[in-house]
């Protein structure tokens, strides 16, 4: 598996340099307009339907505006533009020392005691030892998967996040700066698994939750923020760096539910 990744990926872009950046930028700019345009559409529409009733929701298929079509165009557009990540060797120092640990841990699983993580924490590392368990091996490509599965994560937290806020037309606008920067992130910094992975995987899932939680009917929240809480509080063993944010989402939602319960009726 790693073979592949690595020697396949970057023998091909190694060998033809100046087709991979006319087939990126290209697949890039495509990208971007397809996601404009649905955008674009679905602000269009909305503008209709307030001015022309039901006559106005008849000018854009219903399947072209769906929701999923867009975060599905989102998704799979950064994983064909993350492909170049995959033929790099070793992107950031912080790699190799979380493979030479996720070795470690597979003999002994004592964290603190058989691998210093510096500021990284357990569950930065534990998630490698799944690797070998699939028969995948720890190579670099390999667990540049877990950075690329984060991130398509944090993309679909966040539109999720937007259209809990927003209508669905402008989820799609505020959401597309970031969804852009996700897919076209190729600095070797960037794309490489390191600390900073696995506290934005929880990060993202707290504030989704937390939105969904803010939405949701009084009884229905209870759910949202336990799970919201359980993200939360794996953060210090993740990094603890990530902590404020986290402190500063969990205040947000405190001072949510202080309101519903005197104020809130």
């Amino acid at each position: 598996m790693n073979s592949w990744l690595q020697t396949g990926v970057s023998g091909f872009f190694a060998q033809n340099p100046e087709l991979y950046q006319t087939l990126w930028r290209s697949g890039l700019l495509g990208f971007v307009l397809i996601l404009g345009t649905l955008a674009i559409l679905a602000l269009a529409q909305e503008e209709r339907a307030k001015g022309g009733g039901d006559l106005a929701c008849a000018a854009v298929p219903s399947w072209v505006l769906h929701p999923g079509l867009f975060l599905f165009l989102a998704l799979a557009g950064t994983i064909v533009l993350w492909l170049p990540a995959f033929g790099l060797w070793e992107a950031n120092v912080d790699e190799g020392l979380w493979i030479a640990g996720g070795l470690t841990l597979g003999e002994d699983p004592r964290f603190w005691y058989s691998v210093d993580g510096t500021t990284g924490g357990p569950l930065v590392i534990y998630p490698l030892m799944l690797f070998p368990a699939l028969g995948w091996g720890h190579g670099y490509g390999v667990i540049r998967l877990l950075t690329l599965a984060v991130t398509l994560i944090s993309m679909a937290c966040l539109y999720g996040v937007f259209r809990h806020l927003f209508r669905e037309a402008w989820a799609r606008v505020l959401a597309l700066p970031y969804i852009v920067m996700l897919a076209s992130m190729n600095y070797r910094d960037f794309v490489a698994y390191n600390a900073e992975v696995i506290p934005i995987l929880f990060l993202s899932l707290a504030l989704f939750l937390v939105t969904q939680a803010l939405k949701a009917k009084p009884w229905q929240p209870v759910l949202c923020l336990i799970l919201a809480g359980g993200c939360l509080g794996c953060l210090p063993y993740a990094k603890l760096q990530s902590v404020p944010i986290g402190l500063m989402i969990a205040a947000v939602a405190g001072l949510w539910l202080l309101w519903q319960r005197r104020w809130g009726g």
